[in-house]
Protein backbone atom coordinates (compact mmCIF):
# COMPACT_ATOMS: atom_id res chain seq x y z
CA UNK A 1 0.00 0.00 0.00
CA UNK A 2 1.84 3.42 -0.94
CA UNK A 3 1.76 5.82 2.20
CA UNK A 4 1.14 9.23 1.48
CA UNK A 5 2.13 11.40 4.35
CA UNK A 6 0.29 14.10 6.60
CA UNK A 7 1.98 16.49 4.57
CA UNK A 8 1.17 15.37 1.39
CA UNK A 9 -2.65 15.26 2.29
CA UNK A 10 -2.44 18.89 3.65
CA UNK A 11 -1.10 20.12 0.80
CA UNK A 12 -3.16 17.97 -1.51
CA UNK A 13 -6.32 19.16 0.37
CA UNK A 14 -5.46 22.82 0.12
CA UNK A 15 -5.31 22.61 -3.73
CA UNK A 16 -7.77 21.19 -3.91
CA UNK A 17 -10.00 23.54 -1.80
CA UNK A 18 -8.30 26.79 -3.80
CA UNK A 19 -9.23 24.79 -6.92
CA UNK A 20 -13.24 24.15 -5.82
CA UNK A 21 -13.39 27.84 -4.80
CA UNK A 22 -11.96 29.61 -8.07
CA UNK A 23 -14.05 27.02 -10.20
CA UNK A 24 -17.31 27.95 -8.06
CA UNK A 25 -16.80 31.59 -7.93
CA UNK A 26 -15.61 31.39 -12.28
CA UNK A 27 -19.15 30.20 -12.37
CA UNK A 28 -20.96 32.91 -10.51
CA UNK A 29 -18.88 35.55 -11.88
CA UNK A 30 -19.61 34.71 -15.48
CA UNK A 31 -23.36 33.92 -14.75
CA UNK A 32 -23.15 37.82 -13.34
CA UNK A 33 -21.29 39.00 -16.28
CA UNK A 34 -23.48 37.43 -18.73
CA UNK A 35 -26.96 38.98 -17.00
CA UNK A 36 -25.11 42.36 -16.37
CA UNK A 37 -24.31 42.77 -19.96
CA UNK A 38 -28.07 41.91 -21.05
CA UNK A 39 -29.58 44.39 -18.31
CA UNK A 40 -26.85 47.21 -19.53
CA UNK A 41 -28.47 46.82 -22.77
CA UNK A 42 -31.91 46.42 -22.11
CA UNK A 43 -31.58 50.10 -20.05
CA UNK A 44 -29.85 51.72 -22.69
CA UNK A 45 -32.09 51.07 -25.40
CA UNK A 46 -35.35 49.29 -23.99
CA UNK A 47 -35.44 46.93 -26.45
CA UNK A 48 -35.29 43.07 -26.04
CA UNK A 49 -31.54 42.33 -27.23
CA UNK A 50 -31.05 40.72 -30.27
CA UNK A 51 -29.17 37.25 -31.17
CA UNK A 52 -25.63 38.90 -31.91
CA UNK A 53 -25.49 40.95 -28.59
CA UNK A 54 -26.21 38.11 -27.10
CA UNK A 55 -23.52 36.14 -29.12
CA UNK A 56 -21.22 39.30 -27.77
CA UNK A 57 -22.39 38.80 -23.99
CA UNK A 58 -21.64 35.22 -24.11
CA UNK A 59 -18.10 35.66 -25.78
CA UNK A 60 -17.28 37.79 -22.99
CA UNK A 61 -18.42 35.42 -20.76
CA UNK A 62 -16.38 32.51 -22.61
CA UNK A 63 -12.66 35.22 -21.85
CA UNK A 64 -13.84 35.77 -18.53
CA UNK A 65 -13.60 31.73 -18.06
CA UNK A 66 -10.45 31.53 -20.08
CA UNK A 67 -8.69 33.44 -17.82
CA UNK A 68 -10.09 31.70 -15.02
CA UNK A 69 -9.11 28.59 -16.94
CA UNK A 70 -5.30 30.06 -16.81
CA UNK A 71 -5.17 30.92 -13.38
CA UNK A 72 -6.88 28.05 -12.07
CA UNK A 73 -3.48 25.91 -12.11
CA UNK A 74 -1.38 28.33 -10.79
CA UNK A 75 -3.59 29.07 -7.76
CA UNK A 76 -4.19 25.48 -7.09
CA UNK A 77 -0.07 25.35 -7.34
CA UNK A 78 0.90 28.08 -5.52
CA UNK A 79 -1.82 27.21 -2.41
CA UNK A 80 -0.06 23.86 -2.53
CA UNK A 81 3.19 25.02 -2.15
CA UNK A 82 2.41 27.67 0.21
CA UNK A 83 0.61 24.25 2.46
CA UNK A 84 3.44 21.97 1.82
CA UNK A 85 5.95 24.59 3.64
CA UNK A 86 3.27 25.28 5.95
CA UNK A 87 2.39 22.33 7.42
CA UNK A 88 6.89 21.36 7.49
CA UNK A 89 6.58 24.11 10.43
CA UNK A 90 3.68 22.92 12.10
CA UNK A 91 4.18 18.87 11.46
CA UNK A 92 8.14 19.51 13.17
CA UNK A 93 6.77 17.79 16.38
CA UNK A 94 4.17 15.33 15.36
CA UNK A 95 7.94 14.06 13.25
CA UNK A 96 9.73 13.99 16.48
CA UNK A 97 7.07 12.67 19.00
CA UNK A 98 6.94 9.46 16.06
CA UNK A 99 10.85 9.61 15.88
CA UNK A 100 10.94 9.18 19.79
CA UNK A 101 8.50 6.43 19.52
CA UNK A 102 10.83 4.56 17.46
CA UNK A 103 13.89 4.82 19.71
CA UNK A 104 12.01 3.32 23.01
CA UNK A 105 12.54 0.58 24.35
CA UNK A 106 13.40 -0.66 28.20
CA UNK A 107 17.05 0.70 28.04
CA UNK A 108 15.55 4.58 27.50
CA UNK A 109 12.51 4.22 29.27
CA UNK A 110 13.79 7.58 31.19
CA UNK A 111 13.92 9.67 28.13
CA UNK A 112 11.12 12.34 27.32
CA UNK A 113 10.27 13.84 23.91
CA UNK A 114 10.54 17.80 24.68
CA UNK A 115 7.26 19.35 24.88
CA UNK A 116 6.05 22.09 22.02
CA UNK A 117 6.03 25.71 23.02
CA UNK A 118 2.76 25.67 21.48
CA UNK A 119 -0.09 25.38 23.40
CA UNK A 120 -2.50 23.06 21.02
CA UNK A 121 -3.28 19.39 20.41
CA UNK A 122 0.70 18.38 19.74
CA UNK A 123 1.64 19.88 23.04
CA UNK A 124 -1.18 17.84 24.51
CA UNK A 125 -0.13 14.67 22.48
CA UNK A 126 3.30 15.22 23.87
CA UNK A 127 2.45 15.29 27.45
CA UNK A 128 0.22 12.03 27.00
CA UNK A 129 3.26 10.33 25.59
CA UNK A 130 5.68 11.90 28.42
CA UNK A 131 3.06 10.33 30.82
CA UNK A 132 2.37 6.83 29.20
CA UNK A 133 6.18 6.46 29.27
CA UNK A 134 6.23 7.53 32.89
CA UNK A 135 4.20 4.24 33.59
CA UNK A 136 5.75 2.40 31.70
CA UNK A 137 9.10 3.15 33.06
CA UNK A 138 7.53 2.81 36.43
CA UNK A 139 6.25 -0.71 35.68
CA UNK A 140 9.65 -2.11 34.50
CA UNK A 141 10.94 -0.79 37.08
CA UNK A 142 8.85 -2.81 39.68
CA UNK A 143 9.33 -5.93 37.55
CA UNK A 144 13.10 -5.87 37.49
CA UNK A 145 13.26 -4.91 40.88
CA UNK A 146 10.77 -7.50 41.69
CA UNK A 147 12.62 -10.44 39.69
CA UNK A 148 16.13 -9.19 41.14
CA UNK A 149 14.96 -9.41 44.70
CA UNK A 150 12.74 -12.78 44.31
CA UNK A 151 16.18 -14.62 42.99
CA UNK A 152 18.20 -12.86 45.55
CA UNK A 153 15.20 -14.45 48.11
CA UNK A 154 14.89 -17.59 46.94
CA UNK A 155 18.77 -18.21 47.11
CA UNK A 156 19.50 -18.71 50.21
CA UNK A 157 16.53 -21.19 51.65
CA UNK A 158 17.75 -23.12 48.88
CA UNK A 159 20.88 -22.85 49.64
CA UNK A 160 20.34 -24.40 53.13
CA UNK A 161 17.83 -27.05 51.91
CA UNK A 162 20.81 -28.46 49.22
CA UNK A 163 22.95 -27.88 51.81
CA UNK A 164 20.57 -30.12 54.29
CA UNK A 165 19.98 -32.60 51.43
CA UNK A 166 23.50 -33.29 51.04
CA UNK A 167 23.89 -33.67 54.52
CA UNK A 168 21.00 -36.39 54.73
CA UNK A 169 22.30 -38.52 51.41
CA UNK A 170 25.88 -38.86 53.56
CA UNK A 171 23.94 -40.72 56.79
CA UNK A 172 23.81 -43.97 56.78
CA UNK A 173 20.84 -44.56 58.37
CA UNK A 174 18.98 -42.13 55.38
CA UNK A 175 20.12 -44.60 52.86
CA UNK A 176 16.15 -45.93 52.30
CA UNK A 177 15.57 -42.50 51.57
CA UNK A 178 18.40 -41.54 49.13
CA UNK A 179 16.89 -42.03 46.14
CA UNK A 180 13.94 -39.14 47.12
CA UNK A 181 16.85 -37.05 48.55
CA UNK A 182 18.24 -37.35 44.98
CA UNK A 183 15.39 -36.34 43.43
CA UNK A 184 14.76 -33.16 45.76
CA UNK A 185 18.52 -32.38 44.93
CA UNK A 186 17.62 -32.28 41.34
CA UNK A 187 14.77 -30.05 41.98
CA UNK A 188 16.90 -27.90 43.99
CA UNK A 189 19.74 -27.18 41.38
CA UNK A 190 16.99 -26.84 38.78
CA UNK A 191 15.82 -24.13 40.60
CA UNK A 192 19.16 -22.72 41.41
CA UNK A 193 19.63 -22.17 38.00
CA UNK A 194 16.83 -20.75 37.60
CA UNK A 195 17.39 -17.98 40.30
CA UNK A 196 21.10 -16.75 38.54
CA UNK A 197 19.27 -16.80 35.50
CA UNK A 198 16.58 -14.72 35.94
CA UNK A 199 19.53 -12.47 38.41
CA UNK A 200 21.86 -12.18 35.16
CA UNK A 201 18.54 -10.91 32.67
CA UNK A 202 17.74 -8.88 35.20
CA UNK A 203 21.36 -7.22 35.47
CA UNK A 204 21.13 -7.00 31.65
CA UNK A 205 17.99 -5.35 31.60
CA UNK A 206 19.07 -2.76 34.17
CA UNK A 207 22.71 -2.34 32.70
CA UNK A 208 24.35 -3.43 36.06
CA UNK A 209 26.14 -6.19 34.26
CA UNK A 210 30.20 -5.53 34.67
CA UNK A 211 32.02 -6.62 31.27
CA UNK A 212 35.82 -7.68 31.65
CA UNK A 213 36.71 -7.16 28.52
CA UNK A 214 39.54 -8.80 26.81
CA UNK A 215 41.42 -9.73 23.75
CA UNK A 216 41.05 -13.40 23.42
CA UNK A 217 41.55 -16.48 20.88
CA UNK A 218 37.99 -18.04 20.36
CA UNK A 219 39.02 -20.75 18.88
CA UNK A 220 40.98 -21.54 21.78
CA UNK A 221 38.35 -21.46 23.60
CA UNK A 222 36.25 -23.59 21.47
CA UNK A 223 38.93 -26.61 21.95
CA UNK A 224 38.14 -26.36 25.32
CA UNK A 225 34.70 -26.76 24.96
CA UNK A 226 34.92 -29.39 22.78
CA UNK A 227 36.55 -31.76 24.90
CA UNK A 228 33.88 -31.25 27.44
CA UNK A 229 30.65 -31.63 25.16
CA UNK A 230 32.40 -34.37 23.30
CA UNK A 231 32.31 -36.25 26.87
CA UNK A 232 28.97 -35.60 27.41
CA UNK A 233 27.81 -36.60 24.22
CA UNK A 234 29.59 -39.66 23.60
CA UNK A 235 26.99 -41.66 26.52
CA UNK A 236 24.15 -40.39 24.33
CA UNK A 237 25.60 -41.49 21.51
CA UNK A 238 25.09 -38.29 19.85
CA UNK A 239 28.30 -37.43 17.18
CA UNK A 240 29.49 -34.38 17.72
CA UNK A 241 32.14 -33.10 15.02
CA UNK A 242 33.74 -29.19 15.09
CA UNK A 243 35.00 -26.87 12.25
CA UNK A 244 36.95 -24.09 13.96
CA UNK A 245 39.14 -21.88 11.75
CA UNK A 246 41.77 -20.82 13.61
CA UNK A 247 43.11 -17.47 15.18
CA UNK A 248 39.68 -15.62 15.23
CA UNK A 249 39.77 -13.06 18.01
CA UNK A 250 37.45 -11.27 19.70
CA UNK A 251 37.62 -8.59 22.44
CA UNK A 252 35.28 -9.54 24.74
CA UNK A 253 34.15 -11.01 28.26
CA UNK A 254 35.36 -14.66 27.93
CA UNK A 255 33.58 -15.67 30.74
CA UNK A 256 30.32 -14.56 29.00
CA UNK A 257 31.61 -16.23 25.46
CA UNK A 258 31.87 -19.35 27.17
CA UNK A 259 28.71 -19.31 28.52
CA UNK A 260 27.04 -18.71 25.37
CA UNK A 261 29.16 -21.43 23.65
CA UNK A 262 28.15 -23.67 26.32
CA UNK A 263 23.97 -23.22 26.52
CA UNK A 264 24.18 -23.21 22.48
CA UNK A 265 25.57 -26.68 22.34
CA UNK A 266 23.52 -27.95 25.90
CA UNK A 267 20.48 -26.14 23.92
CA UNK A 268 21.53 -28.79 20.86
CA UNK A 269 22.08 -31.74 23.29
CA UNK A 270 19.07 -31.51 24.96
CA UNK A 271 16.50 -30.90 21.75
CA UNK A 272 18.06 -34.18 19.98
CA UNK A 273 17.40 -37.25 18.57
CA UNK A 274 18.59 -40.38 19.90
CA UNK A 275 21.85 -41.49 18.19
CA UNK A 276 21.87 -37.63 16.83
CA UNK A 277 24.34 -35.39 15.54
CA UNK A 278 25.79 -31.68 16.77
CA UNK A 279 28.18 -29.73 14.17
CA UNK A 280 30.28 -26.54 15.71
CA UNK A 281 31.08 -24.57 13.12
CA UNK A 282 33.59 -21.33 13.75
CA UNK A 283 35.36 -18.77 11.35
CA UNK A 284 35.38 -15.35 9.96
CA UNK A 285 32.87 -13.86 7.52
CA UNK A 286 32.93 -10.16 6.48
CA UNK A 287 34.89 -8.82 9.37
CA UNK A 288 32.40 -10.53 11.90
CA UNK A 289 33.34 -14.04 13.95
CA UNK A 290 30.27 -16.45 13.38
CA UNK A 291 29.40 -19.28 15.49
CA UNK A 292 26.75 -22.19 14.65
CA UNK A 293 25.80 -24.46 15.72
CA UNK A 294 23.98 -27.32 14.39
CA UNK A 295 21.78 -30.14 15.23
CA UNK A 296 19.59 -33.19 14.31
CA UNK A 297 16.43 -32.43 16.30
CA UNK A 298 12.58 -31.85 15.54
CA UNK A 299 11.38 -29.16 13.45
CA UNK A 300 10.54 -26.05 15.42
CA UNK A 301 6.78 -24.76 14.10
CA UNK A 302 7.19 -21.27 12.43
CA UNK A 303 4.38 -19.80 14.46
CA UNK A 304 7.53 -20.64 17.45
CA UNK A 305 10.43 -19.31 16.13
CA UNK A 306 9.35 -15.72 16.81
CA UNK A 307 9.44 -16.50 20.62
CA UNK A 308 12.29 -18.29 20.94
CA UNK A 309 14.53 -15.71 22.41
CA UNK A 310 11.72 -15.33 25.20
CA UNK A 311 12.28 -15.65 29.18
CA UNK A 312 10.62 -19.26 29.89
CA UNK A 313 9.05 -19.89 26.35
CA UNK A 314 8.66 -23.26 25.05
CA UNK A 315 7.61 -24.66 21.53
CA UNK A 316 6.49 -27.95 23.81
CA UNK A 317 5.68 -27.03 27.12
CA UNK A 318 6.64 -31.19 28.19
CA UNK A 319 10.68 -30.92 27.22
CA UNK A 320 12.04 -28.41 29.98
CA UNK A 321 10.86 -30.67 32.45
CA UNK A 322 11.76 -34.03 30.60
CA UNK A 323 15.51 -32.54 29.81
CA UNK A 324 15.99 -30.59 32.76
CA UNK A 325 16.32 -27.12 31.04
CA UNK A 326 14.37 -23.89 32.82
CA UNK A 327 13.21 -22.02 29.55
CA UNK A 328 15.98 -19.53 29.83
CA UNK A 329 19.26 -20.47 27.71
CA UNK A 330 18.46 -18.88 24.59
CA UNK A 331 17.39 -15.88 26.13
CA UNK A 332 20.34 -15.87 27.96
CA UNK A 333 22.22 -16.29 24.80
CA UNK A 334 20.26 -13.21 23.53
CA UNK A 335 21.76 -10.68 26.02
CA UNK A 336 24.67 -12.13 26.13
CA UNK A 337 25.37 -11.95 22.07
CA UNK A 338 23.36 -7.95 22.67
CA UNK A 339 26.46 -7.40 25.30
CA UNK A 340 28.85 -7.67 22.82
CA UNK A 341 27.06 -5.70 19.95
CA UNK A 342 26.47 -8.82 18.12
CA UNK A 343 23.26 -10.72 16.72
CA UNK A 344 21.57 -14.03 16.86
CA UNK A 345 19.19 -16.12 15.04
CA UNK A 346 17.47 -19.10 14.09
CA UNK A 347 19.31 -19.44 10.74
CA UNK A 348 17.63 -22.46 9.75
CA UNK A 349 15.04 -25.50 11.28
CA UNK A 350 13.66 -28.45 9.29
CA UNK A 351 13.12 -31.92 10.21
CA UNK A 352 16.67 -32.93 9.28
CA UNK A 353 18.57 -29.85 11.31
CA UNK A 354 17.92 -26.63 13.15
CA UNK A 355 20.88 -24.26 13.17
CA UNK A 356 21.68 -21.50 15.15
CA UNK A 357 24.28 -18.49 14.40
CA UNK A 358 25.97 -15.77 16.49
CA UNK A 359 27.71 -13.19 14.28
CA UNK A 360 30.42 -11.07 16.88
CA UNK A 361 32.47 -8.08 15.89
CA UNK A 362 36.13 -8.93 16.22
CA UNK A 363 37.04 -5.73 17.30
Amino acid sequence: MKIRTLRFKVALLCAMLVAVTLILFAILSAVLFYREQLDALLADRGLTPSLDERAEAQEGVMLLLSTYAVILPFAAGLAAIIAWFSARHFLRHLKGLADAADQVSMQNLHDRVPIASTADEVARLTLAFNSLLERLEHSFTRIKRFTADASHEFRLPLTLMKCEVEDALRDPEAIAQASTFERVLQEINRLNRICDSLLFLAGADSGTIRLDFSRIDLSLLCQEIIEDIRTIAEPKSIAFTADVQSSVFLNCDVHLIRRLLLNLLDNALKYNHAEGWIRLHVGLKAGLAVIAVANSGPEIPAEHRAHLFEPFYRADNSRSRRTGGTGLGLSICREIVALHQGTIRLRKSTGEETIFEVSLPTI
